[in-house]
């Protein structure tokens, strides 16, 4: 049996935070690992219909990277913590608040 990262626990618990904020529609909510990137970090997709996609790409517990697509613009935020990071997906997606959102990613 193959040991789980600390990395590895926060993406499933980052996707199970995609589910439950229902962002999961028509993909996303699962961790995979990325095969050809530097680091191979621990990546969760989420969309929402017609509006919205996006990855969160998990280098460690404390460097969280989200981008997303939304209304054409890409954007970026690296966040610092997992608690943080799941703030981030309410504040930004569920309550439409990116501005409130964006105060949590590191500048």
């Amino acid at each position: 049996m193959t040991a789980v990262s600390e990395r590895q626990r926060v993406a499933y618990r980052l996707a199970d935070k995609v589910v439950e904020l229902e962002l999961n529609t028509p993909f996303g909510g699962y961790e995979g690992q990325e095969e050809k990137t530097t680091g191979k970090p621990h990546t969760v997709l989420f969309s929402k219909p017609a509006t919205l996609d996006g990855s969160i790409r998990v280098f460690s517990p404390k460097f969280i990277h989200i981008k997303w697509v939304n209304g054409g613009k890409t954007r970026n935020a690296v966040i610092k913590s997992e608690d943080d990071a799941e703030q981030f997906l309410r504040l930004a997606f569920v309550d439409n608040k990116l501005e409130e959102a964006m105060e949590l990613a590191d500048s």
